[in-house]
């Protein structure tokens, strides 16, 4: 009777132990995929910006050339 007991305890002890490695896996995943999709738009933005850049620093040499 005891090493039943003891036999049920450790698998329940086993089945929290794996539900919690499992939800942490998850989680972590969760933060990492945020993490890394908010350095991809980080990226994006920098790009967007030298391209303006670049856009009106032509618009103003057109504009120099015409006076």
């Amino acid at each position: 009777m005891i090493l039943i007991l003891s036999i049920m305890n450790f698998s329940r002890r086993m089945i929290f132990f794996f539900t919690g490695f499992i939800i942490g896996i998850l989680i972590l995943l969760f933060f990492s995929y945020t993490s890394h999709k908010r350095l991809l738009n980080i990226k994006k933005k920098k790009i967007v910006e030298k391209k303006d850049v670049k856009y009106f620093y032509n618009i103003k040499k057109t504009n120099s050339f015409k006076l």
